[in-house]
């Protein structure tokens, strides 16, 4: 009888991981075919279990898609912050965050793809947290003098993480670097700040 306890814990702990695996190649194929254009039986294939045992955990694609994008935008905000917090200075956290966001499409394709997919429909439920933090960022560096005051910094949060993931910011991020991105994303800034 006290085994069914560890037991129920030991199922639990499985449901947890088999839902998180499930949730990282959903998020996948969503940046591989676009949030719309995979079918539940890919996301099975994909973490090789039986279609009828995602919808043990998702009652339908609509639930599993939304699960993917919550998961894929506290992924987001948490690496975000992972980035810049270590660094001291407002300046360098803004630098750190453009940087963090100029990688995202090498190093973390999936979530370059549903913030691209989050800024175009506004619809994710865990989007609001991100711009929030950016604009903190920008408010912070305009307190420390290292960003013009006269930017308004929900429009300038809104812009870095707009230009972090248009198309022209893939092709530059892949083929030059996300150095090179960093430099037109800084360029950017300072030209609209001097217009």
């Amino acid at each position: 009888m006290p085994r069914e306890p560890m037991d129920e814990r030991f199922r639990d702990r499985m449901r947890r991981e088999r839902s998180d695996l499930i949730l990282r190649h959903t998020a996948t194929l969503g940046a591989e075919l676009g949030w719309d254009g995979f079918r539940v039986e890919d996301v099975a294939q994909r973490v090789g279990v039986a279609k009828g045992t995602i919808y043990l955990d998702f009652p339908d694609k609509e639930n599993l898609v939304g699960a993917a994008l919550s998961r894929c935008g506290a992924e987001l905000l948490e690496l975000l912050r992972q980035s810049v917090e270590p660094v001291r200075g407002a300046g360098a956290q803004m630098s750190a965050a453009l940087r963090f966001l100029a990688a995202l499409v090498v190093d973390h394709p999936e979530l370059s793809a549903y913030l691209r997919s989050a800024m175009s429909s506004r619809s994710s439920p865990s989007l609001g947290e991100v711009p929030r933090y950016v604009r903190k960022l920008v408010e912070a560096a305009q307190a420390s003098q290292e960003m013009p005051r006269d930017v308004d910094p929900e429009l300038a949060a809104e812009v870095v993480l707009a230009a972090s993931c248009v198309p022209a910011s893939f092709r530059i991020a892949t083929k030059r670097g996300p150095d090179q991105l960093v430099t037109e994303l800084s360029a950017l800034l300072r030209s609209l700040a001097s217009a």
